[in-house]
C-alpha cells in the first residue's frame, strides 16, 4: 500500500549496521507513537539519542541541543528529504537567518514542522554520516512523513491537562504560592487512503492546541515608600510594576514580589500529502503543511517585570514536490523541491498584574508609537527571576520572516560490488528583518535614582527593513563497496559552498579593513559594496568508514565500525545576529547620566550613518579572511546482535572543532568606533565520548531503546555570538578561556520502554477487564551542567574587549554550601527568609569569591580571575516519564484507546543552575525550575517550560480513535 518503499520502516531498521560507519538512532512510527511524548513533539525522541544534551535558547544563539560536542546551531534537520532549518527568531535576526535552526513553533515544538500522527520514521544521525549528508557537523535530523494506502484509515485524538491533577512548582511551594491555572487541549486527526485505487493516494493530518501554561517566579519591586516618595514625573514608571507582597527593604527601597500565574498559547497544524504512480518506474508525492501559533509570556520568560507582556507570533509553510524516477533496475533517480516561509514577530505590553498601573503612553518622540517604536525602563539592583535586571517594556519588537528554495536530486547506480551516489543541494534563504524603528532604554542604578529621575545611561537606536540572500552548494560523490562478503566501505567526498550574503533590499552587511585583534587601531570601514569577507572554495570533506562482520551467526552477529570524516559548517550562521541596532541596519547610542524623561532633543533617535559609531553606536562585521569552520570526526564501534530481536553497540566517538566561530565585543578600539562586534574563526573544541546503545524491536510486545553516554566536551567557547558573555572572545593577550563546555555532561542515561501486557484468556469477562493494556515509560538521568561565575559589574579589561571576568577564589573556603550550613548562610544575608531551605540542597558560597586585582585608574581589572572557566557545577537531573495505554475494540479495524500519561512521575525536583552573577541578587542560587530554565526567553527559541524535561509532575488523559 506505501507509494514508496524507501519511506517505509520495516524490521530492518533495528537489525545491526552491517553497511558504514555512521552513528545514527532511528525510531519507527509505532514506538513513536505509543511512547509518552510530553508536549507531542519529536524532542522525546532525540532525547533518548546518546551524545545529546539539552541546552537553554537564547536570542543571538539558537537550538535546542546539542550533539557529540557540537554546537546548537549546528543540527540539520530535513523533513522529506528536503531542509526544514527555515527559522525565524522573535527577536532580531538570530542564527536562522543564514539557515541554522529548524523552524519550531512558538512554543519551541517540531509540530508546526511534523505532527506526530504524520510521522514515519525519524532519525537522527550524530557521527561520521556518508558524504551525502553534512552542510553542517551537528546532529542530522531526518524527518519521513506518512503516505496514504489502498484502505481508508484515520484517528482521531483529544489530549488534555489540568491543573488540579498536576503537582505545584517547588518555587511555589516553597514561597506559599497557589498554584497557577492550568488548561491544555492538544486535538486533532488523520484521514488517509485512496483517490484512485493503487495509484493516487492522500495522507490528511490536523493538530491543535490550546494551552494555559502555569509559571511561578521570584523577582524584586520597587516598594511602596519608593513610589510614593518618586517625583510625580516617575510614579507611573514606578507604579508600572506590580505592588509588594513579600518584606521590604527601607534602605534600597526593593521589596518582593513573588507569583504564580499562566501563560496561553495556540497553535494549529494542517499538512496534505499526495502520492501518486504515474507507472512503474515513476512515483511523485508532493507534501504542504501550514502552522500558525502563538504564545503570549508574562515576564517574557524572565527578562521583564510581572506586568510585562511579551506575545510572539510564528506562522510556518513549507511545500515540497518529489519524485522517484527508475530508470532501470540498477539506475535511481530522486528529485525535491521545496518552498517555504517562515514568519515571525513579536511586541509587548504593559496590563495591570500584581495591581500594575499600565502605562498611559510610552514617553516616545513626534512620530513614533507602540506600533512602530518600544520602550523600555530598567532598575540596576531589580531582579526577574532568570535576570538580574528589574524592567518594564512596552511597543512592537520585530517582524521577520524567512523564505527558502530548495532543490535536491541524488542519482544512485548499482555497479556490481559498488553501489554508487552522486548528488546536489543546493538552498537559496532570503530573509526580511523590521525591526523596530525606534527604541529608547532607560536604565537606573538603584531605585532611589529611579525616585528622582537620576540616569545610570540610556540606549537610543533607530533601525529598518532590509532583506539579505543567503545561498548553499553542497555536491557529492560517495560509493559503498561491499569489497568482501564481511566487509563493506563507504568512502566518498562532499563540496561545500556557503557564499557570501548579499544584500537584495535595504542594507548590506558591512565590511571592514585593517581587521587585527592584537591591535585595532587601523579598522575602518570598508568602500560601500565590499563585501564582508570572500566566499570560500575549497571545502572539501573526505569520509571514510568501513563495516566488518567479525561473525556472521543469524543470531549473534559482531561488526566491527570505524570512521572517519571532515565536515564543514555555515560561515553565514552569524549573520542574522548583525541585525538590529548595528550599523548599518541600525544606528545605536548610549547616553551616560542626565535626567528622565529624556527632553525631545534628548530622545531624538539618532541617525543611520558612519558618523553614529563615534557617537555609542555599533559596528558588526566579520573578518575580512573569514573561512568555514569544521569539524574532525571520528568513531569505533562494535555492534553485537542479542538473539534476532535485540542489539547492543560501544562506540567510541570523538571530534575536534577547528576554526569555529567565536564573536569579540570591543569598546573604543580607536576614535571612529565607540563599540564594535567582531565575528572571528578564533574557537576550537574538542569531545570524547564512550557511548552505549541497546535497542530491542517491538516482539512479545516489548520494546526497548536504551542509550548511556559518558563523555567531556571541552571549548574556547561554546557558541558563536556573545548572547552569553562567557562565550566572547578575550584580549587575545589573556590567552584562551578553554575550558568545559557549556554543555559539558559528563554521564547521561536515557532509556524507553513499551509494554504490551499479554492477554488473558481464561474466560471472557477477565479477558474484557484486563485485556488491551499496555505501559510505555521514558527515563533520563544526567549529571550537572557547568557553571560560569563572574562579576557582572567587571565585564571590561584590556584594551576594551568586553568579556565575563571571573573571580578569584579565596584558598581555604569550600565553593560549595550544602544543607543546613547553606540554608543558615542564605538566610543571614537576607536571600532566604526564616525556615527557607536552598533550592536542591546546595549553592555556591559566596565568601569564596573575590574580585580579580583592579586597576585604580581605570577600575578595570588587570587579569582574568583564577577561577577557571565552567569550573563549578549546577545540579543534576533526573525524570521518569510513565503512561498506560487501553485499547478498546470497538468494530473490526476499529479501536478507542484511553491514555494516562504521568510526566515525571515522581515529581522529582529538577533546579536549574545556580544564579551565576557576583554581586548581584541571590548569588549562588537556583532561582527556577530546569524546565523553566531550558525552555529560555523570548526569541531564545526554547521549548515549552511544560514539556520541557525538568518541570512539576504533570497528568496527561487521551482519548484516540483508530479505524
Amino acid at each position: 500500500g506505501s507509494i514508496s518503499e524507501s519511506m517505509t520502516v520495516t524490521a530492518d531498521a533495528y537489525k545491526v549496521n552491517t553497511t558504514d560507519a555512521t552513528v545514527s538512532t532511528v525510531v519507527d512510527r509505532n514506538f513513536a507513537e505509543n511512547l509518552p511524548m510530553n508536549g507531542r513533539s519529536f524532542q522525546a525522541l532525540i532525547n533518548l539519542t546518546p551524545g545529546v544534551v539539552l541546552v537553554a535558547g537564547n536570542s543571538g544563539d539558537s537550538g535546542q541541543f546539542t550533539v557529540d560536542g557540537q554546537r546548537a546551531a549546528s543540527n540539520y534537520w530535513t523533513v522529506d528529504g528536503v531542509s526544514a532549518n527555515v527559522g525565524a527568531s522573535t527577536f532580531f535576526g538570530g542564527n536562522g537567518a543564514g539557515g541554522a535552526s529548524a523552524s519550531f513553533s512558538a512554543q519551541g515544538g517540531t509540530n508546526s514542522l511534523v505532527s506526530v500522527d504524520a510521522l514515519q520514521e525519524f532519525r537522527i544521525q550524530t557521527s561520521t554520516y556518508a558524504p551525502e549528508f553534512g552542510r553542517t557537523p551537528g546532529g542530522q535530523v531526518s524527518i519521513v512523513t506518512r503516505s496514504g494506502t489502498n484502505q481508508l484509515h484515520g484517528t482521531a485524538f483529544d489530549y488534555i491537562r489540568n491543573g488540579r491533577l498536576d503537582a505545584n512548582n517547588w518555587f511555589a511551594d516553597a514561597n506559599g504560592l497557589s498554584k497557577p491555572e492550568e488548561r491544555q487541549n492538544d486535538f486533532g486527526g488523520t484521514l488517509s487512503g485512496p483517490i484512485v485505487r493503487d495509484r493516487t493516494f492522500f495522507f490528511f493530518s490536523y493538530e491543535g492546541l490550546r494551552l494555559q501554561l502555569p509559571e511561578t517566579s521570584l523577582t524584586t519591586v520597587p516598594d511602596l515608600s519608593a513610589r510614593t516618595n518618586a517625583l510625580p514625573v516617575l510614579q507611573p514608571y514606578l507604579n508600572a510594576f506590580p505592588l509588594p507582597n513579600g518584606g521590604d527593604d527601607l534602605v534600597t527601597g526593593i521589596a518582593q514580589f513573588n507569583a504564580s500565574y499562566s501563560n496561553p498559547a495556540t497553535l494549529d497544524a494542517f499538512s496534505l500529502r499526495l502520492d501518486h504512480r504515474a507507472n512503474d518506474k515513476l512515483t511523485l508525492f508532493g507534501r504542504y503543511n501550514y502552522s500558525p501559533s502563538e504564545t503570549v509570556q508574562r515576564g517574557a520568560g524572565g527578562v521583564y517585570s510581572l506586568s510585562t507582556l511579551a506575545s510572539s507570533r510564528v506562522t510556518v509553510q513549507t511545500a515540497t514536490v518529489g519524485g522517484t524516477w527508475t530508470v532501470s533496475p540498477v539506475l535511481v533517480n530522486e528529485a525535491r523541491f521545496n518552498f517555504s516561509t517562515t514568519k515571525a514577530s513579536s511586541s509587548y505590553g504593559l496590563d495591570g498584574f500584581g495591581d500594575a498601573v499600565p502605562l498611559a503612553s510610552p514617553p516616545f518622540p513626534s512620530g513614533v508609537n507602540a506600533g512602530n517604536g518600544l520602550f523600555t525602563l530598567g532598575i540596576l539592583t531589580l531582579t526577574n527571576g532568570q535576570y538580574p535586571v528589574g524592567q518594564i517594556s512596552l511597543g512592537k519588537s520585530i517582524d521577520n520572516s524567512q523564505r527558502q528554495f530548495n532543490v535536491v536530486d541524488t542519482f544512485s547506480a548499482q555497479v556490481g560490488p559498488h553501489t554508487l551516489k552522486f548528488g546536489a543541494d543546493f538552498r537559496r534563504l532570503w530573509p526580511t528583518f523590521a525591526p523596530d524603528s525606534y527604541f529608547q532604554a532607560a536604565y537606573f542604578n538603584d531605585v532611589p535614582s529611579a525616585e528622582e529621575g537620576n540616569l545610570s545611561f540610556t540606549i537610543l537606536s533607530a533601525g529598518r527593513a532590509s532583506t539579505l540572500l543567503f545561498r548553499n552548494l553542497g555536491l557529492f560523490a560517495q560509493d559503498t563497496w561491499r569489497v568482501l562478503p564481511r566487509l563493506t566501505l563507504t568512502y566518498g567526498v562532499r563540496w561545500d559552498v556557503d557564499f557570501v550574503p548579499q544584500s537584495l533590499n535595504g542594507s548590506a552587511l558591512a565590511a571592514v579593513t585593517g581587521f587585527d585583534l592584537n591591535n585595532l587601531s587601523s579598522l575602518a570601514l570598508a568602500p560601500p559594496g565590499t563585501p564582508p569577507y570572500g566566499t570560500t572554495y575549497g571545502n572539501l570533506a573526505p569520509r571514510f568508514g568501513f563495516a566488518y562482520q567479525v561473525s556472521r551467526s543469524q543470531n549473534w552477529q559482531t561488526v566491527l565500525h570505524a570512521g572517519f570524516g571532515i565536515f564543514y559548517d555555515l560561515a553565514t550562521s552569524e549573520a542574522g545576529n548583525a541585525i538590529g541596532a548595528y550599523y548599518p541596519f541600525g544606528a545605536q547610542i548610549f547616553g551616560t547620566g542626565g535626567a528622565f524623561p529624556l527632553s525631545a532633543a534628548a530622545a531624538t533617535p539618532p541617525p543611520i550613518t558612519p558618523a553614529s559609531l563615534a557617537e555609542g553606536g555599533v559596528l558588526y562585521s566579520f573578518d575580512p579572511r573569514l573561512q568555514l569552520p569544521y569539524t574532525l570526526e571520528w568513531n569505533t564501534a562494535i555492534e553485537q546482535s542479542l538473539g534476532k530481536e535485540q542489539t547492543l553497540s560501544v562506540s567510541y566517538i570523538g571530534s575536534a572543532g577547528r576554526r569555529l566561530l567565536q564573536s569579540a565585543f570591543v569598546s573604543a578600539p580607536n576614535p571612529n568606533f565607540s563599540n564594535v562586534q567582531l565575528v572571528t574563526n578564533a574557537s576550537i573544541s574538542d569531545y570524547d565520548a564512550l557511548q552505549l546503545q541497546f535497542e530491542r524491536r517491538l516482539s512479545r510486545g516489548l520494546q526497548v531503546l536504551a542509550s548511556y553516554s559518558w563523555s567531556h566536551s571541552i571549548d574556547t567557547a561554546s557558541a558563536g555570538s556573545v548572547g552569553v558573555f562567557s562565550n566572547a572572545l578575550a584580549s587575545l593577550a589573556f590567552g584562551s578561556n578553554r575550558g568545559p563546555s557549556d554543555f559539558d555532561i559528563r554521564n547521561a542515561f536515557s532509556a524507553a520502554l513499551t509494554y504490551q501486557i499479554p492477554a488473558v484468556k481464561t474466560n471472557a469477562l477477565a479477558k474484557a477487564i484486563l485485556g488491551g493494556w499496555s505501559t510505555q515509560n521514558s527515563l533520563l538521568a544526567r549529571s550537572a551542567l557547568p557553571v560560569n561565575v563572574f562579576d557582572a559589574n567587571l565585564i571590561q579589561f584590556n584594551n576594551g574587549f568586553n568579556v565575563a571576568v571571573r573571580p578569584d577564589i579565596v584558598p581555604g573556603l569550600p565553593l560549595y554550601l550544602h544543607g543546613e550550613q547553606c540554608d543558615s548562610v542564605f538566610q543571614s544575608l537576607g536571600q532566604l527568609g526564616p525556615g527557607a531551605v536552598c533550592p536542591g540542597g546546595k549553592g555556591f558560597n559566596p565568601a569564596a569569591f573575590v574580585d580579580p586585582p583592579i586597576d585604580p585608574g581605570t577600575r578595570n581589572p588587570t587579569r582574568q580571575g583564577d577561577l577557571g572557566r565552567n569550573s563549578l557545577r549546577g545540579f543534576g537531573a533526573f525524570q521518569w516519564d510513565f503512561a498506560v495505554h487501553r485499547d478498546f475494540p470497538v468494530y473490526e479495524s476499529i479501536h478507542l484507546q484511553f491514555r494516562a500519561e504521568m510526566f515525571n512521575l515522581l515529581n522529582h525536583p529538577n533546579f536549574a543552575p545556580p544564579n551565576a552573577e557576583l554581586g548581584v541578587g541571590a548569588f549562588g542560587l537556583s532561582s527556577q525550575t530546569l524546565g523553566q530554565y531550558l525552555g529560555g526567553n523570548v526569541g531564545g527559541g526554547g521549548f515549552s517550560a511544560l514539556y520541557q524535561v525538568g518541570g512539576p509532575r504533570s497528568i496527561q488523559l487521551a482519548l484516540k480513535l483508530v479505524f
